[in-house]
């Protein structure tokens, strides 16, 4: 017997998005979001979105303005700047939302 003192064996989600945000289970672990939630905090932006658009998939309000960031996206703001000034003047549509 030959056991490793002091290590563990992998967690079978490592490698799996077991919630479908496009993160795999050792994303979520390292980012401390919820595997089995794709919207962690209940913004209306998949936590996998989160990390493209650089917003906390773990704060519903990244910059704290008062508004969620699902709900400024959508309506073209930035959420990571609180308000007034942050309305994006060239607005792409964002695919998921």
């Amino acid at each position: 017997e030959s056991a490793l003192v002091g290590t563990t064996a992998p967690d079978p989600s490592d490698d799996l998005d077991e919630d479908g945000d496009g993160l795999v289970g050792a994303e979520e672990r390292r980012l401390g979001t919820d595997l089995q939630n794709s919207d962690t905090d209940g913004d209306e932006i998949t936590d996998g979105d989160e990390i493209s658009l650089g917003t906390d998939p773990r704060n519903g309000d990244t910059d704290g303005d008062g508004f969620l960031d699902g709900k400024e996206v959508k309506n073209c703001y930035d959420p990571r700047l609180a308000s007034p000034g942050d309305k994006i003047q060239a607005c792409p549509p964002f695919p998921r939302l």
